[in-house]
């Protein structure tokens, strides 16, 4: 009888929902049960409703006009919940949070999933049924903890003091002692920390460092993965004498190389100072040294500026009685530490697995306590999955925990010294995310709006014809920003073929300012450097280093990625492009994740431009020229199926008219008048001199390219000199008549 697992509290609110019910005649459903817990004062489903934000006064309103009609029918399903299946529930919910009895949060669990009015309020404000058992979840670990730690007298609590005696049992290291933190006394002054995740990490360092020899143990893994955590958690697990009985008599000493180098005067001294600490360490016997940064240490000597233990090191790790844990980074490993064997192989090589989400949920929740007492705020429960949401899609610099933890603290800085209501949620969060990564996050703003309705009209400021890739590009914009995208993979892919000079790189560039605010957010790659076995090394990355592309990337996640000549670059490039268009993200040398689902990719190509001249020349469709150059390119083996498939457009780029280089030459000068407006001098070009910068650049295989070549000969050079020639001043005005002579009207 799942009655008998109710507690008191919980006993008393379901009888009293079960007597209005019969008192009223009608039969007991979910709305009753839950206006009965809610109208009861209850601080654990008060933090639960305050956390997400509920409005709970308004659901009781709600309830009192529906809960007499109220039925419990789940159309998903077909069935009808009567009281029997909500206790179910409510036992489902108090197994998941390990509970012994059914408490009113336990019923408030179950009633989520099938109560109207609740169900509704967590629709609206995007929540899902999930999150209330987290909080469920959260809030009774958090009462728990709060009521353990008023138990002075406990047996777990009282194992926290120590005893004197234990600390008579350590060995006598006073130079160790000098340059160390014993994180076994540490951990007693900063106090207890619950263990989160990295249980087979922790476990398998444990089982290395009990062995007879062979028990050193590397930990590698970013910063910020959690490494000192494992260590953390194994000295606390060893002074609680929780670990293997030799474990637990141990002291973990971390070794300060710093205070070390700085004290010391040579490179003779350091390594006097260690050996000696490393004998105090052994001959004590009952001490673990770890050592962060352990890779630092480890080097070629004729490096400038390092330290390398290696040749120290070695004879000690060899001692059984000698026990070190050191810490290092995956590039640190691949870089210096794989480069001297007789010292990897001395260690047991653990790697650090990133925190999952839902473990840096209850990492957050473990800090926020701390957090809400420092900044003087209260954090919302959906502030903290779009920290989580948010640090994982657009912060890559960094892994969970650390990403997360260090969002966390900077909005909690940002609500606390601008806001005026000391409430963190979800806009507060977007905000500092968009401020950080320069990426628009959250509702669309009123000039973004703007942007994206009249991109194509922005476009054309600088793009002279080439309708058609502008409308590509601006509607993939908008279905990514709005969210209607069907694909997975970046914003946008196109692959622009056409000949040269004919706008293909000026239309990527004119994007970037458009819609990314400035040019500097391209990220351009000539991939004629890019064709030999040793270029993909340096384009991809190898061991020791993890190549351009996902530098640039890593560094600016929100960008427009131009690959230009992608058609001259090594086939290995292509099939990671291939990945890259179909599913968003790569993997680099050093086993990161590098994330292109913020960017736009074009790729230009002069693959089959005397088909598209010739085709455009005698007036044929569009679709027949894009048939007739998607022919030639798969016969001659220049791009494969697949690839091309992969774009969301293959967007051909016409040959220009001179009715087009007229236009392009204003956009020219346009800029040239720009330049020398800074200097308050006007600029007057004829038209005659206009058309004859159109006829002598005019070629239609080589686009404008030729335009700018013939401005800075007929122009700019003689306008350069006159600068030198203090012909022209400030306040002037330039004329440049039809034969290209400049005529200065003075101020």
């Amino acid at each position: 009888n799942l009655a008998d697992f109710l507690t008191i509290t919980s006993f008393s609110r379901v009888k009293k929902a079960i007597d209005f019910a019969d008192k009223k005649g009608v039969q007991l459903n979910s709305s009753i049960l839950l206006y009965f817990l809610l109208t009861h004062r209850n601080k654990k489903i008060d933090f639960i409703f305050n956390r997400l934000l509920l409005d709970k006064k308004e659901i009781i309103k709600e309830l009192k006009k529906t809960m007499l009609v109220s039925k419990d029918y789940d159309e998903s399903t077909g069935t009808t919940h009567n009281l029997d299946s909500i206790m179910l529930e409510s036992a489902k919910a108090c197994i998941r949070r390990k509970g012994k009895n059914i408490k009113t949060n336990d019923i408030l669990s179950a009633l989520s999933k099938i109560e109207p009015v609740l169900k509704e309020h967590l629709r609206v404000n995007k929540l899902k049924k999930e999150d209330i058992d987290n909080l469920n979840f959260w809030q009774e670990n958090l009462f728990e903890k709060i009521k353990n730690i008023k138990k002075w007298w406990s047996k777990e609590n009282l194992s926290k003091i120590g005893s004197i005696a234990t600390d008579w049992s350590f060995g006598f290291t006073p130079t160790l002692d000098k340059y160390s933190t014993d994180l076994t006394s540490l951990i007693q002054q900063t106090g207890f920390v619950e263990a989160i995740g990295h249980k087979n990490e922790r476990a398998q360092a444990e089982r290395v460092l009990i062995r007879g020899n062979e028990n050193n143990v590397l930990l590698v893994g970013d910063s910020g993965i959690g490494r000192l955590s494992i260590v953390r958690a194994i000295v606390q697990r060893c002074f609680l004498k929780q670990s293997f009985e030799e474990l637990n008599k141990k002291r973990f000493i971390e070794l300060n190389m710093q205070a070390l180098l700085a004290e010391a005067t040579s490179i003779d001294e350091v390594e006097s100072i260690l050996d000696t600490c490393f004998k105090e360490a052994s001959l004590a016997g009952n001490i673990i040294i770890v050592l962060s940064d352990f890779d630092n240490y480890i080097n070629e000597q004729s490096v400038a500026g390092k330290t390398d233990i290696s040749a120290l090191i070695v004879p000690y790790l060899r001692n059984p009685e000698f026990k070190f844990i050191g810490i290092t980074s995956f590039s640190g490993l691949h870089k210096y530490i794989e480069f001297k064997p007789q010292i990897l192989s001395l260690f047991e090589k653990i790697e650090v697995s990133e925190a999952t989400e839902k473990e840096t949920i209850l990492i957050l929740q473990r800090e926020i306590p701390a957090i809400e007492h420092k900044y003087n705020l209260f954090i919302t429960y959906p502030a903290i999955i779009r920290i989580i949401e948010l640090s994982k899609k657009y912060i890559q610099d960094n892994p969970f925990p650390k990403k997360a933890i260090v969002l966390l603290n900077d909005v909690a800085v940002y609500v606390s010294s601008y806001l005026k209501e000391k409430v963190m949620l979800v806009e507060h969060v977007e905000k500092i995310m968009s401020e950080k990564t320069e990426i628009p996050i959250g509702k669309l703003s009123i000039d973004e709006r703007e942007v994206l309705l009249n991109l194509e009209n922005l476009i054309h400021k600088r793009i002279i014809n080439q309708n058609e890739a502008v409308l590509e590009i601006s509607a993939s914009l908008r279905r990514a920003r709005t969210g209607i995208k069907s694909k997975t993979g970046p914003m946008g892919t196109f692959l622009f073929l056409g000949p040269t000079g004919v706008g293909k790189t000026e239309t990527a560039k004119a994007l970037a300012e458009s819609y990314f605010g400035s040019e500097t957010k391209m990220i351009r790659f000539d991939m004629s450097e890019f064709q030999t076995s040793e270029d993909i090394k340096r384009f991809i990355g190898e061991k020791n280093n993890p190549g351009l592309l996902a530098l640039k990337v890593r560094k600016n996640p929100f960008s427009l990625i131009l690959f230009d000549e992608i058609e001259k670059s090594h086939p290995n490039i292509l099939n990671l492009l291939l990945q890259i268009l179909d599913e968003g993200f790569m993997t680099d040398s050093l086993q990161r994740k590098i994330d292109f689902t913020n960017t736009i990719i074009i790729s230009t190509s002069n693959a089959g431009y005397k088909i598209i001249l010739k085709a455009f020349k005698e007036k044929k469709e569009l679709h027949l020229i894009k048939q007739e150059l998607l022919d030639y390119i798969f016969n001659k083996a220049i791009f494969r199926p697949e690839l091309i498939n992969r774009f969301d457009a293959f967007v051909l780029f016409q040959s220009l008219s001179k009715e087009n280089l007229v236009k392009i030459a204003e956009l020219r000068f346009k800029k040239l008048q720009k330049n020398l407006s800074r200097k308050q001098i006007t600029l007057n070009v004829s038209n005659k001199a206009k058309m004859r910068i159109v006829e002598l650049s005019y070629n239609p295989q080589f686009g404008a390219r030729e335009m700018r070549r013939v401005i800075q000969d007929k122009i700019e050079n003689e306008l350069a000199r006159s600068f030198l020639a203090n012909e022209i001043k400030e306040g002037d005005t330039i004329l440049i008549d039809d034969d290209f002579k400049i005529n200065v009207i003075k101020s």
